[in-house]
């Protein structure tokens, strides 16, 4: 899914908005007080597009793709208690660093089982 480039008119209007965090080009970044409001009203049955309206902020500035992601991923972002990041966010522990390596090192290790899979093809079919 991509996102549409948020041109420099509309990023200055949902920057004036008291509820965005910071705009960029392709992003729009909410303050956490928006998404434990968000969550709220999704979990009230409200629409995500009004929620978004009731905040002033215009759903077609935002378009249905980002509003779309903001609903799944908001939710992920607010514990049962209604409360944000950055209690929820997972440190930068040596732990945490250690185990992106580790996956690191995992993906490098299965993809030159591949690359030595199709150069023992190559040969095989050299050798015939």
């Amino acid at each position: 899914m991509s996102f549409s480039i948020i041109s420099p008119e509309v990023k200055l209007i949902l920057e004036s908005n008291p509820y965005v965090a910071r705009v960029t080009r392709k992003k729009v970044f909410f303050t956490a007080e928006f998404k434990e409001l968000f969550c709220s009203g999704l979990a009230k049955g409200q629409a995500a597009h009004d929620i978004v309206a009731s905040v002033g902020i215009d759903p077609w500035l935002l378009g249905d793709a980002r509003i779309d992601g903001m609903k799944n991923f908001f939710p992920k972002q607010v514990d049962p208690d209604g409360k944000t990041f950055p209690e929820n966010r997972p440190s930068v522990t040596p732990k945490y660093i250690a185990m992106k390596k580790i996956d690191q090192l995992e993906h490098e290790v299965q993809y030159l089982r591949q690359e030595q899979e199709f150069i023992k093809k190559i040969l095989t079919a050299k050798a015939k």
